[in-house]
């Protein structure tokens, strides 16, 4: 790829209106670079590589983000006191104890400060946006039946997105701005904002009756910290703040039950005395009321990453972001899972071997710290009764994104990919108690394949795993103590998403592939969209019963479930699609809503609306969304204004929010 291209990529994307977190921005990750480049991981024999359009800086942040959730194996505790109940959890006695804590997990990155390879412990941690591959088995609330609401993973747990809708409105996060467009079909218009300032940079929100809830990072001279701010959106002509919290740290995600909001964070403490803060929200002022959070309402895992803080509060938004509980914890995470009940946080960590090696002489090649056991700590909080920390607990591997994680009858499950003694890529699957001790397991199935999408129904996992193909594994968990595969069923390509249509219907959304050779390599390239049904009645005997494939074409609904529009009361589906071809006049660029259900196990298309306000080479859809009798598009323009000053002509542009629609057939 030519320079031009990634500089062509590197402005789109700059223009996208995608926030990315603190942690990747260019200072913060030229600081943690080493002198050394990197060194590509030799490619095993007979093994197909999988060819995505990835940027290089997009494709060192999926590393860089894996790497700063390692967890310190080489800090030995002090005497601790254990929370009744937990597994490993540990309570302070004093203010003076936590701060000596924090202080000897400090002197081990100061004593290992010159090593060429210290860059991987440092930096916060962000949830990787991960949100990406299954749905949960419980239908979620799908908002009135004039318009859709946040496909979820929990019922009765909302998710923070970048679009929301009611009944009148659409609210549309572009460019640290949330558009409010009005529903009037192909007389939608945009009819108010609310802006994030250069002090606050906005990453989601919630919409909740009257109130919008946003979430982002606030940058003070005192520190980073998460911001929740509640707006009165009753009358969209006059959007007034109400109220907001902040605590202290990067925002890792949120989740919203009922008028209860709760808030993770990841705060990376400068020295012993940096401990984590709450108070009232004002972003552009040092001045806000800010109090740290009590040692009594702090805790330990057995083993902290470092400095880091989880930092978790329940604010309630009735009264306009009042919090009313607060507690964190030694130790970073950086992927959740919550029900009504709990809520569960991960971060990854290595074996002390494979620390051990990272200390040795340093020989340029980065990429041995994948070379042994990978482990993903769990810890769960408890809800029902303020915010409570449970227990913690160790699986081997790592988990690929939130739906990874499931809770059924008390019972967690969770699948995982490590890898073997001979470093081959294996898949597992865990199931723990209430206290999250291990009731039983099935190991090492798809050797040299990782997890792309899991789904849970009842007492059955779904899971797909991929090298050259993608099977389908049905793994029977009615017997926690006894996991098992029961049958699987293999096809080309692979799925990121899957979606229960029925008792014995699967829907597979992810990526086409295409076999392709370069010299004497065998590769494999990712070059379109491809929907597949799954027959699941029988679990010994799971069936293919059809595919639909979109050559060339891309869908945010590969990467991110939100973007896919399901309405329960018709039965239907539709996902946003674009693709780019070259032609004799130059790079043409479609995009469509592609609306589709399965009847009988059989995909049937119903409509695909092409859409000209997003199909030129400067445009970029994004989401679709339906309210009344319209499908709404959702995505970006590159717009160019002219002006002049002392009769000079200054040309400029941006990329700036755009709506589309058409009727819902």
């Amino acid at each position: 790829m030519k320079k031009t291209d990634f500089d062509s990529i590197k402005e789109k994307f700059d223009n996208s209106g995608v926030n990315a977190p603190d942690a990747l921005h260019e200072d913060r990750i030229a600081g943690m670079l080493p002198e050394q480049p990197l060194q590509a991981l030799p490619p095993k024999q007979n093994r197909k590589k999988v060819v995505a359009g990835v940027s290089a800086a997009a494709a060192f942040a999926v590393v860089t983000a894996g790497a700063i959730t390692f967890t310190s194996l080489f800090h030995q505790p002090f005497s601790p006191k254990f929370v009744a109940g937990t597994a490993s959890l540990r309570a302070f006695g004093s203010r003076d104890e936590l701060t000596e804590e924090v202080k000897k997990v400090q002197n081990i990155r100061k004593r290992n400060s010159n090593n060429p390879k210290d860059w991987i412990f440092g930096g916060d941690v962000y949830e990787d946006n991960a949100e990406y591959n299954h749905f949960d088995v419980a239908l979620p609330d799908t908002g009135s039946s004039s318009h859709n609401s946040t496909y979820v993973q929990a019922t009765g747990v909302d998710e923070a997105d970048c679009v929301k809708t009611t009944a009148a409105h659409i609210f549309y996060l572009h460019s640290n701005t949330i558009h409010i467009f009005s529903a009037e079909g192909k007389n939608a218009k945009e009819v108010a904002t609310v802006e994030g300032t250069d002090e606050n940079s906005l990453y989601d929100f919630y919409v909740s009756g009257d109130r919008l809830i946003t979430l982002g990072v606030a940058y003070r001279d005192s520190g980073v910290y998460t911001e929740a701010v509640v707006y009165d959106i009753s009358d969209v002509s006059a959007v007034k703040r109400t109220g907001g919290f902040s605590q202290s740290g990067d925002y890792l995600s949120s989740r919203m039950i009922g008028d209860t909001l709760y808030m993770v964070s990841n705060h990376y403490a400068g020295t012993e005395l940096d401990l984590p803060q709450t108070g009232t929200a004002v972003s552009t002022a040092d001045s806000a009321t800010m109090d740290e959070i009590p040692y009594t309402d702090v805790f330990s895992v057995e083993t902290p990453t470092g400095s880091n803080f989880l930092v978790v509060s329940r604010v309630d938004i009735k009264t306009d972001a009042q919090v009313t509980k607060s507690k964190a914890i030694l130790g970073s995470g950086n992927i959740i899972y919550c029900n009504q009940e709990n809520l569960y946080v991960t971060a990854y960590e290595f074996a002390p071997e494979v620390y051990s090696n990272l200390f040795k002489s340093f020989d340029g090649n980065y990429w041995d710290i994948y070379g042994g056991e990978t482990a993903t700590q769990i810890i769960k909080i408890s809800l029902t009764d303020g915010i409570d920390f449970v227990a913690s607990e160790k699986v081997h591997g790592m988990v690929n994104n939130q739906y990874a994680l499931d809770e059924y009858n008390g019972k967690l499950r969770v699948a995982t990919t490590s890898r073997d003694s001979e470093q081959n890529e294996i898949n597992n699957l865990y199931v723990l108690d209430e206290n999250l001790r291990q009731l039983g397991s099935v190991t090492g199935f798809a050797q040299n394949e990782s997890i792309k999408a899991v789904r849970y129904i009842n007492d059955t996992a779904y899971v797909i795993t991929y090298e050259q193909t993608d099977p389908l594994f049905v793994i029977d968990v009615s017997d926690p103590s006894q996991p098992a595969i029961k049958g699987e069923v293999k096809i080309s390509g692979f799925s990121t998403l899957l979606v229960p249509v029925d008792d014995n219907t699967l829907l597979g959304i992810g990526y086409h592939t295409t076999d392709i050779t370069e010299g004497d390599a065998a590769m494999e390239m990712q070059d379109g969209v491809k929907i597949v049904t799954f027959d699941v009645s029988d679990k010994s005997d799971p069936k293919v019963l059809d595919t639909q494939i979109f050559e060339n074409y891309y869908s945010a609904v590969q990467h991110d479930p939100k973007a896919l529009l399901v309405n329960f009361e018709r039965g239907d589906f539709t996902i946003p699609m674009s693709k780019q071809e070259w032609t004799l006049d130059g790079w043409k660029n479609t995009s469509e809503a592609l609306n589709f259900r399965v009847e009988n196990g059989k995909i049937k298309i119903i409509d695909r609306y092409v859409s000209e306000k997003f199909s030129n080479q400067d445009s970029n859809l994004q989401r679709c969304v339906h309210v009344g009798d319209n499908i709404y598009l959702l995505g970006t323009h590159y717009k160019e204004e002219y002006r002049y000053e002392d009769s000079v002509y200054n040309g400029y542009g941006e990329y700036r929010a755009d709506i589309d629609s058409t009727p819902y057939k």
